[in-house]
């Protein structure tokens, strides 16, 4: 997010309070990289009921530790809920450095797969597809420069589980939710 962007954020954050019947805004924006969420004194280990992002992660050159970040902010029991843009295989590194295919939010897509094993590793349970959207490339250069590449939006859940002894729920010791 650029300095611009959290102009118009912030501008907005009265108006919303008012409209969902807040007297006060429960929402703070900060500008930094999403790579280094706890270099930010205010953002603390175990803090964050939610998380949410719209085609962020996408842009992170180091989708891993985004994902350590937000899972290491996140209190037990806690949410990410995002959305992004996936490819069907791996885009290749010429196509990275394309700077159309960056601000269209695909050079930076990554697979499924890729995705899953993130969260895991970074502790996550198994994310949860909530949607998925087919993206078509409407620009026959771009399209001839991705060649067969495929993209879909897809929005995820993903969940911080809470240590077995806190738990509340036996789903909670096994990984699963159950909704």
């Amino acid at each position: 997010m650029t300095a611009e962007q959290l102009d118009v954020a912030k501008r907005f954050i009265d108006y919303h309070t008012k409209e969902y019947g807040f007297e006060k805004a429960n929402v703070e924006f900060r500008l930094g990289k999403i790579e280094q969420l706890t270099d930010d004194p205010g953002l603390k280990t175990n803090s964050f009921d939610v998380i949410v992002s719209n085609c962020v992660v996408n842009l992170s050159p180091d989708k891993k530790k985004v994902l350590q970040q937000v899972y290491e902010i996140l209190k037990p029991g806690g949410e990410f809920y995002f959305s992004d843009v996936y490819a069907d295989q791996p885009v290749p590194e010429e196509l990275r450095q394309n700077k159309v295919l960056w601000g269209e939010c695909l050079s930076g897509a990554i697979c499924v797969s890729d995705l899953i094993s993130g969260a895991l590793d970074a502790g996550f349970t198994q994310p949860i597809l909530v949607s998925k959207q087919p993206i078509g490339v409407n620009n026959d250069e771009l399209q001839k420069l991705l060649g067969a590449i495929k993209f879909t939006s897809c929005t995820y859940r993903l969940f911080k589980n809470k240590p077995a002894e806190e738990s509340t729920s036996v789903n909670d010791k096994f990984g699963a939710l159950v909704t």
